[in-house]
């Protein structure tokens, strides 16, 4: 991503790859000022549960604090976000600012299974210079994650990865499932919910999750991110995890996996040396669409 300027200008074949229609693409210099969403710049912008939506696990604080917050994006014209809207973060009703790393032994903890009710604050002062959204989100209540990084819709589900999640800090995977009025007048009667879906308890069975997609059949597939060689993790609909496929070439990240349309192709990267590979099955049968 090509930032031209500060304050979150983005390169229109930005949005474009993201699927946004061809009429948000307005400015005639091929980039857009977003200042609004400038916080999406930072890892990997998902569409939301309707067209009018975008998620992302933003990572902006210094890395040895780790912390990031979950974004929504609400535009005031739905399928227009250059025309400006409002910039959310994700809070749980129960649990104000809530700390989902699971770091500290004796502090609350975020258990696999137990699905927490959620709510949405409004943030302000998004362009700030000093850099301080995610830090005034948390006092405000919003829920602080393990630098959130992948995230994809999939089963209904938006799935995101916190890679130095847990008590190990080995790595998270969250699934949000949004409310049936989704950023609309009713949401607050039906709100979404969070639940911690995934925690690796040992390295070598996980490390570090980044990048990840959902399989045609159902299962989640995580990229490593890791010191040693990295690899890439499935994840079974009830959590288990299994060793898809392993990198001993070199110790470069896997990244950006994906499936062709037709299912028969994963394609993922080796991001120091550059090279994208193309893997084929047999997999799993598909999943009925």
């Amino acid at each position: 991503i090509e930032v031209a300027e500060r304050h979150g200008l983005l390169r229109s074949q930005i949005l474009a790859t993201a699927g946004l229609p061809e009429n948000v693409l307005d400015d005639p210099a091929g980039r857009l000022s977003l200042q609004a969403i400038w916080q999406l710049l930072d890892a990997i912008l998902t569409l939301g549960a309707a067209p009018a939506m975008a998620f992302e696990a933003g990572l902006r604080m210094p890395l040895t604090a780790h912390g990031s917050l979950l974004y929504r994006y609400l535009p005031d014209q739905p399928g227009r976000l250059a025309a400006g809207g409002r910039l959310q973060a994700l809070a749980l009703r129960d649990w104000n600012a809530a700390d989902t790393r699971n770091w500290t032994p004796d502090a609350p903890r975020m258990e696999p299974g137990k699905t927490f009710t959620t709510r949405w604050i409004d943030l302000d002062d998004v362009a700030s210079a000093d850099d301080s959204l995610r830090q005034r989100g948390h006092a405000s209540g919003a829920a602080l994650f393990a630098r959130g990084e992948g995230l994809w819709w999939g089963n209904g589900t938006l799935y995101f990865a916190c890679t130095s999640g847990g008590a190990r800090q080995a790595g998270q995977v969250f699934r949000y499932v949004p409310g049936a009025d989704e950023g609309g007048a009713d949401e607050a009667a039906a709100p979404g919910g969070l639940d911690l879906f995934v925690e690796s308890r040992d390295p070598q069975q996980m490390a570090h999750c980044d990048n990840l997609t959902v399989t045609p059949w159902g299962d989640l597939l995580l990229c490593e991110d890791t010191d040693r060689h990295c690899g890439l993790v499935g994840v079974r609909p009830d959590g288990r995890l299994y060793r898809f496929a392993d990198n001993p070439y070199n110790a470069s990240e896997l990244a950006g996996a994906c499936f062709a349309p037709d299912g028969r192709t994963l394609f993922v990267n080796q991001q120091a040396s550059g090279l994208t590979l193309a893997i084929r099955g047999p997999f799993p049968p598909a999943l009925p669409v």
